[in-house]
């Protein structure tokens, strides 16, 4: 076993030479840290990254507190919302603009929008409501009768 000083020049210079060695050579750092007297440089790196793991994980936690403090989530959950709203607007509009008539109900069928039956048009149960099969369709039109229970 060899005892070998280790002035703090020497050291800082080891340092710079392993960094050129890094950047210039493009040297393994497995070999870099060896060089630096690292007795384990895989453990080294192991811990190294996950070091980096940590600090992610803090940094994020970090930015959805400071989103939550600052109502980013609320507000971007907002603008999401709007958003799909307008566009099952939008959607709901294109169908309306189509050109073709209106269905009127055929006298003696049951009240109704044609096709808008079941759960997929129960807005209870998340569907949609039957508007959407037809829009511009009136209570009269949808129930087979007036507001007053009289036909129509």
């Amino acid at each position: 076993m060899e005892l070998t000083p280790d002035v703090p020049l020497d050291r800082q210079q080891r340092v710079n030479t392993a960094i050129v060695m890094a950047r210039e050579l493009k040297w393994p750092t497995t070999k870099i840290l060896e060089e630096l007297g690292e007795t384990n440089p895989e453990g080294a790196i192991k811990d190294w990254m996950m070091e980096q793991l940590t600090f992610a994980e803090h940094a994020g936690l970090m930015q959805l507190i400071q989103a939550e403090t600052s109502g980013a989530l609320q507000q971007a959950a907002m603008q999401m919302a709007q958003g799909m709203m307008q566009q099952q607007q939008e959607s709901m509009g294109q169908a309306g603009e189509t050109g073709l008539p209106e269905q009127q109900p055929t006298p003696g069928s049951p009240p109704g929008i044609p096709g808008a039956e079941g759960m997929g048009f129960n807005p209870a149960a998340g569907g949609q409501p039957p508007m959407a099969m037809q829009p511009g369709a009136t209570f009269e039109q949808m129930t087979g009768e007036t507001r007053g229970g009289g036909a129509p």
